[in-house]
């Protein structure tokens, strides 16, 4: 494979780049402005014989780019691939541009701005950015973004380039595509702003120490961290394939089966942590990322450990975190606890309810409902609704499980791996797991 990858880059020295933006004619130019608004990008194709042509990128499917008839634009040329390239959008949120990815799909080499890609791999295109089949075709990439912004920061070290295409943002931290000086790999770099922590020293002591330590396919790898005076720096893996959220807006409910490898990837990312006596205390759709989502069995990313806590000897924890929707009852007790000047404490079962949570979600779309058992009076969650008619009674059953308010009750990630609903398809699960996320890394 390294034979291969020097071969393809070797030969891209002596080929000339079709185009540029200069060279994009008159034609062309005054027949892209015809299209309508659903267009998100563009991209000008340039071949050595033939007129200019362009494709138009939109969030309704995916472009194919290869020599099949059944790509979404075909190729003569021998030197592409069947399929070549794939192009594919991933939207946020409103007030964010759409994140448009290349794909390669090809054995030949798809080139991002004089740099191979690498068969399977992704990059996040900008503006201007151009792709190359060698002797065969270039595209010039074009994106006009509507929320571009200045990045201000203070990073003055040697290793990384920031620009401005805005990936997320919460509510102490923006999340910024970097670049490595060196090799070109696209990296996030998460820009936390001292000034809106409660604790200049938080970070170090929490999410810095924690994630210098971690490293599980499931969740979010850390390349590099940096501190300056009134920010800190985070230089993390890029996942492309969006957030859980965006997925599930997508789908609008997403198939048992799904739910089964999303969940069974989560609860291996939840053991790891757990047997750190690690609390993450923010589990959510939005902190859950998707390295594709093109495929049935894809990896997912845990992310976000602002808010996670190492508690060592049993110690328990009392801090009101997280998010208010899938927020454990025992943290929401934290608040009435402390008007009423009496105490409360919670562990790592906190994850658990998150959990369980988010599998109603993805199962029905909706935020569960709760009501009141007549025999314990604790509150207990509710399937109305047809949805839940398709639902096995299994994944119902676990869910009930997970949303149990006493704690003591709840299922840990041990029981909930050994669940019917998950214990029953264990080895193909390992089988899919191995192939698909350890055999991918």
């Amino acid at each position: 494979m390294e034979l291969l990858a020097e071969s393809i880059i070797e030969r891209s020295k002596s080929t000339q780049i079709l185009c540029e933006e200069s060279q994009i004619d008159e034609s062309t130019a005054a027949a892209v402005q015809t299209v309508d608004g659903d267009v998100l990008g563009r991209l000008f194709v340039f071949t050595p014989s033939g007129p200019q042509s362009v494709i138009n990128v939109t969030n309704e499917k995916d472009i194919i780019v290869g020599r099949s008839p059944s790509c979404s634009f075909q190729l003569s040329q021998s030197t592409a691939s069947n399929k070549h390239f794939r192009i594919y959008v991933v939207v946020i949120d409103d007030d964010m541009d759409p994140l448009i990815y290349c794909q390669d799909l090809s054995s030949n080499g798809t080139f991002h701005n004089r740099n191979l890609i690498g068969k399977g791999r992704v990059v996040l295109l900008s503006d201007g950015d151009v792709l190359d089949i060698r002797h065969c075709a270039s595209f010039l990439f074009q994106q006009k973004l509507k929320f571009a912004e200045k990045v201000e920061h203070e990073y003055t070290g040697d290793e990384y380039t920031i620009s401005n295409r805005l990936l997320g943002c919460g509510g102490f931290s923006k999340i910024y595509m970097a670049c490595n000086k060196k090799t070109g790999r696209q990296v996030a770099c998460k820009i936390i702003d001292k000034s809106k922590l409660s604790s200049k020293h938080f970070l170090e002591d929490h999410e810095i120490k924690i994630l210098r330590e971690l490293k599980h396919p499931n969740i979010v790898r850390t390349e590099m961290d940096y501190n300056s005076k009134n920010q800190f720096f985070i230089f993390e893996e890029l996942i492309t394939g969006g957030d859980l959220f965006s997925y599930l807006n997508k789908m609008g409910t997403v198939p048992e089966i799904n739910c089964l490898l999303i969940v069974y990837q989560i609860l291996k990312a939840l053991h790891y942590l757990h047997k750190q006596n690690i609390a993450h205390r923010d589990i959510k759709l939005e902190n859950i990322l998707l390295v594709s989502s093109n495929e049935l069995f894809f990896r997912i990313v845990l992310t976000d450990f602002g808010v996670a806590r190492q508690a060592e000897n049993g110690q328990r924890m009392s801090t009101y975190v997280g998010t208010p929707e899938y927020t454990a009852p025992e943290i929401k007790a934290i608040k009435r606890r402390k008007l009423q000047r009496g105490e409360c404490s919670y562990g790592l079962e906190v994850d658990l309810w998150s959990l369980g949570i988010i599998l109603y979600l993805l199962l029905s779309g909706t935020s569960p409902t709760f009501q009141a058992n007549p025999e314990t009076l604790q509150p207990q969650v509710q399937f109305t609704g047809n949805i839940w008619k398709k639902v096995s009674r299994q994944a119902r059953d676990l869910i009930t499980k997970l949303l149990e308010p006493e704690p003591s009750k709840r299922l840990n990630v041990l029981q909930t791996q050994n669940h019917p609903w998950i214990a029953r398809h264990r080895s193909r699960l390992e089988k899919l797991y191995e192939k698909h996320v350890l055999c991918c890394i």
